[in-house]
């Protein structure tokens, strides 16, 4: 005769009788209607205590930016609170018992714990998950923002912060921009710096006072450059605090020339022949605008071609000049190009006495307080050209400066 049994699947919470899980049928005397009798207990699993975990992502608290950790009057608030396996939010809620600080690889969280009991399972058999919602004083609830750990028991709170920009503008000391054909000769000629470095300055007060980041940037000219000729901004540094530490004020930020290498040396810019407008920034919080000015004039270059109106039809395209800063160590140098497409604002070009068509002229920017040489490259060999060296002819302006250079080349005749 078989004996037959039921096996009961063991319900979350509740303890079981037989423990086993296993009851005997009993029958009745006729053996048709069996029963088997089990007897199930609440007898939840508890967590004795819990801990939760703030996270400050604010770089070590560099700024000073944390509230003050007071376990008897803290800032922040954990409210513990739990939910169901589907979701549901339990009608429960606890306070820390207590806070700790913590040190050594911890040193950035802060714990606080919760005394229980606190039951793992609901009544229904589905777990509990266990997680803290805060309440953050006014002003830090503006200076952090939660960024990781929500419903969850550890949360994460993470520094506002602002990236400092710069924009810089060349100009002359007449206000000319200068562009890209204009900086690169300056460049070759010595005048500009192979990089500039900048501070950063922070204001607490919106710009009263200010006072040293510690913050500074090297930046090369090329990158300069660049975010110069295409309207970019230049980022300085990254990850300041939004806001002045345990306040409501907005924090101010200002970025200052201090240093360029130019000539191989570090100088100021004022040193480096710059003037420097660099105010502090009133529009906005983060952004700086710095233009350097240059004391510039201009050279002009002549050239007359003698040639019956290029009558042979063997005129080069263009022909180059260089130019060098004499009594400069290095004597940099750099080439104009002249053609029949360049122009200049020459004040005695009306004055040439060869037609318009035969006469190419240009100019170039310089530093104003250097004196310059000017050499023209000859045309390649064979073109049939040469310099008449007696035509050749150049002129001060009212500083007697050197200024304005005249060549005339001549095309070969040849007896046949």
């Amino acid at each position: 005769e078989f004996g037959y049994y039921v096996v009961e699947k063991p319900v979350t919470g509740y303890s079981a009788d037989p423990s086993d899980g296993r009851s005997e049928i009993l029958w009745d005397d006729e053996r048709k209607v069996g029963q088997a009798a089990f007897a199930n207990t609440y007898a939840p699993e508890d967590y004795e205590t819990l801990t939760a975990t703030k996270v400050w992502a604010d770089q070590d608290n560099a700024f000073g930016t944390r509230p003050a950790f007071n376990p008897s009057d803290m800032r922040i608030r954990f409210m513990l609170k739990r939910r169901t396996a589907s979701g549901e939010d339990d009608l429960f809620s606890a306070s820390p018992s207590s806070w700790t600080l913590g040190t050594g690889a911890d040193v950035n969280k802060w714990f606080a714990a919760f005394t229980g009991p606190f039951p793992k399972y609901a009544t229904t058999g589905q777990i509990f998950t266990y997680y803290v919602e805060e309440d953050l004083d006014e002003p830090y609830n503006d200076h952090y923002r939660l960024s990781a750990g929500g419903g969850t028991l550890q949360l994460t709170n993470t520094l506002k912060t602002v990236n400092v920009l710069a924009k810089k503008f060349w100009r002359s000391t007449g206000g000319l921009v200068l562009g890209a054909a204009e900086l690169g000769h300056l460049k070759d000629l010595g005048a500009m710096p192979s990089d500039v470095t900048f501070a950063v300055w922070a204001s607490n007060d919106g710009g009263e006072t200010w006072s040293s980041t510690g913050r500074t940037k090297t930046v090369p000219w090329l990158e300069l450059l660049d975010a110069y000729l295409n309207n970019r901004y230049i980022p300085i540094t990254q990850a300041l605090p939004m806001y002045t530490p345990h306040s409501e004020e907005l924090r101010r930020y200002w970025t200052e020339e201090t240093r360029m290498t130019i000539g191989g040396g570090s100088v100021t810019p004022t040193v480096a022949g710059f003037t420097v407008d660099n105010p502090k920034p009133t529009d906005s919080r983060t952004i700086s605008e710095i233009t350097n000015k240059l004391e510039l004039r201009k050279l002009y270059f002549v050239k007359n071609w003698v040639d019956e109106n290029n009558r042979d039809g063997i005129r080069p395209g263009s022909i180059a000049y260089t130019v060098t800063r004499t009594g400069d160590a290095g004597s940099p140098s750099t080439t104009v190009t002249l053609s029949p497409s360049t122009d200049s604002s020459d004040p005695s070009a009306d004055a040439a006495h060869v037609a318009e068509s035969n006469r190419w002229r240009a100019e170039l920017l310089v530093p104003a307080g250097e004196a310059y040489t000017v050499l023209e490259v000859p045309p390649s060999t064979g073109t049939g050209y040469a310099e008449n060296e007696s035509a050749r002819a150049s002129a001060k302006d009212e500083l007697l400066r050197d200024n304005w250079w005249s060549f005339t080349n001549q095309r070969d005749k040849k007896l046949i």
